[in-house]
């Protein structure tokens, strides 16, 4: 665990507004020559977004070297600022290739044409949280680029296996250079790009929809050009794990009475859950020794390391216990914040439950049925 001085912590949030991509490399004179070390340590920077108190945990990263070609060294890392889960890596990069690249490309079908977009590696690592990274547009920026974008008004050929994918959008393809197997929205654009194209596509039928889900549901912040295109409920259906995550915390709403109010609280409950459950490992792990054999809550344990923190000056002083009373004190406002979310969901679920006609689906089977018992009512009356 590493902690860096406030001046070189300003210059990696500096480093951080311009790339949305940090990690200290820390010079280590002891090193094993016999093993071909390189002389540093990196340590990647976690940090988790708490209502504009972050967090902030710096986590030693594990690598390894590889020559490929020209001798260079390949670290792939992203520090994401949440709603969402803060993780830690314990592997910064996994084996280096020839095509090693931070981000891959994508084909996405918008309303009026086709985008291409750089999509970060770390999406692919820890699919089931893309639904939540795409509910908020800061962290949605970090790990997605727009790199392109193309009207094509005649979308009919783009899937025919004989003459798709069009003139058009070949062209659009061709304009960009794919290190990695382009991926692409379905199994029948793969098999027309690759065949037309001769260039390796990939779909998967577990990842790609969770993508499709998410710049579905963001595209107004990647393609301005499709605002006007963009209808209210584009985040129907819902994504299979936000689907999942739904029903594991109780809500029995239908997926058509929910709007993004309700999509956006979702997500902050389940970064609260998921940040208090790293910040308390990591807590546990340097303070665990000082309350050996002592029973006590995870409330009870926090409090004690945060009055430790606060009375220990000398302690409290040193940047990393800083960090750590930082965290502790985010720790102590979880359960409150989490109460509020919940609360505020259980009243959404309720408003539209009530009702019953909070969607205008809902209004539209209301009007259909009201309709055909006016008209039965006139039916009976004809007859008698």
């Amino acid at each position: 665990m590493f902690t860096p001085v406030r001046m070189k912590t300003e210059i990696v949030d500096e480093l951080m507004d311009a790339n949305g991509t940090a990690f200290y490399l820390l010079l280590n004179p002891a090193i094993n020559f016999s093993q071909k070390d390189l002389p540093v340590t990196i340590y990647g920077r976690v940090l988790c977004n708490s209502n504009g108190s972050a967090p902030v945990i710096f986590v030693q990263g594990n690598y390894t070297v590889e020559i490929v070609e020209v001798e260079r060294i390949s670290v792939d890392h992203a520090d994401l600022l949440y709603p969402s889960p803060c993780v830690i890596f314990d592997v910064l990069a996994p084996p280096l290739r020839k095509e090693k690249n931070a981000f891959r490309t994508m084909l996405f079908e918008t309303p009026s044409g086709f985008a291409m977009f750089h999509v970060s590696d770390l999406l692919f690592r820890y699919p089931e949280e893309i639904w939540l990274t795409f509910t908020d547009p800061r962290t949605a920026h970090q790990v997605v680029s727009t790199i392109g974008f193309i009207e094509v008004g005649d979308k009919s050929v783009v899937w025919d296996k004989d003459i798709g994918p069009g003139e058009d959008l070949e062209q659009f393809i061709l304009k960009f250079s794919i290190a990695k197997s382009l991926i692409v929205p379905d199994a029948q654009l793969k098999f027309v790009i690759e065949k037309k194209l001769n260039i390796g596509c990939w779909f998967n039928g577990r990842i790609v929809p969770e993508l499709i889900w998410g710049l579905n549901y963001a595209l107004d912040e990647f393609v301005p050009q499709e605002k006007g295109n963009l209808s209210d409920e584009r985040h129907l259906p819902l994504s299979k794990q936000l689907h999942e995550h739904l029903k594991a915390y109780g809500f029995s709403i239908s997926p058509q009475l929910i709007n993004r109010e309700f999509i956006t609280s979702l997500g902050y409950l389940h970064y609260l859950e998921c940040t208090s459950k790293i910040i308390s490992g990591d807590l546990h792990q340097k303070f665990d020794r000082f309350v050996c054999g002592l029973e006590m809550s995870e409330t009870e344990f926090v409090k004690v390391v945060a009055d430790r923190l606060r009375s220990v000056e000398e302690v409290a002083s040193t940047p990393d216990r800083r960090e750590a009373l930082s965290n502790a004190k985010f720790l102590l406002t979880v359960p409150q914040k989490k109460y509020n979310t919940i609360s505020r969901l259980k009243r959404m679920e309720a408003e539209v439950r009530g009702s019953g006609l909070g969607h205008p689906w809902v209004w539209a089977a209301a009007f259909l049925v009201g309709f055909g018992v006016m008209e039965a009512l006139r039916m009976m009356k004809r007859a008698n």
